[in-house]
């Protein structure tokens, strides 16, 4: 019986593998080996991967969404930043975080 071997862990956008020379890079290192195939899919489908601090948690974001913005009127509406709401006719202004 043939065993396969994982292909190495290498950080996105680096090519290097995480350092494992204290607890967060070993924590780093078992997130990616972890999320390595649910994130190049969403990279694949052409979402954005946020990676959490320790490395053990991630969130996949649809860049489409980033213009979006509520109504100011009641808040419930949702469209484009800087045009006028069909329903209400208030204009929709991106929220400042």
């Amino acid at each position: 019986m043939i065993q396969s071997q994982a292909p190495p862990v290498v950080v996105p956008g680096t090519g290097e593998p995480p350092a494992r020379d204290s607890v967060r890079g070993w924590l780093r290192w078992i997130g990616y080996r972890v999320f390595a195939v649910h994130d190049a899919q969403a990279r694949a489908m052409g979402l954005e991967v946020a990676e959490s601090p320790t490395g053990l948690r991630r969130a996949y974001r649809d860049p489409r969404f980033h213009g979006l913005a509520v109504c100011v009127r009641d808040g419930t509406h949702v469209g484009e930043a800087g045009t006028v709401c069909g329903r209400c006719g208030a204009r929709f202004f991106r929220e400042t975080a």
